[in-house]
């Protein structure tokens, strides 16, 4: 199984693909950029998946700049990229990855289960 994290922050695109068969991960960011509409962020998405050897995926975890509202799959609230207001994330994908099945998480969920996954608790 492969799997990619794309964390959309206020200053660039992180990615992280992760092959559990080799256990191989790669690393990438995007250029910076300043207050991006939903254009220029779709760009970053490619630029960091394509920094990271545009890996396929089964999974993609994208660790948003805001509040996402489930029902509508549209971020409804982001105090640091508001123009991203009523933007659908999957829509920034590239089409190798929007088959994918998407998770989307905040930063600090996507920390904690990398932290447990990384450093179980010995007594489990």
């Amino acid at each position: 199984m492969s799997a990619i994290g794309l964390d959309i922050g206020g200053t660039s695109v992180k990615a992280a693909a992760f092959d559990l068969a080799s256990e191989d991960i790669r690393e990438a960011r995007s250029d910076a950029y300043v207050r991006p509409d939903a254009s220029a962020l779709r760009a970053a998405v490619r630029d960091a998946w394509a920094r990271a050897g545009q890996p396929r995926a089964e999974c993609v975890g994208l660790c948003l700049p805001g509040r996402f509202d489930d029902e509508r799959g549209v971020i409804d609230a982001a105090v640091n990229l508001p123009a991203l207001v009523g933007a659908r994330p999957v829509d920034w994908l590239p089409d190798e990855l929007a088959a994918a099945r998407v998770v989307i998480t905040a930063a600090a969920e996507a920390a904690a289960l990398a932290l447990a996954r990384a450093a179980p608790p010995r007594h489990r």
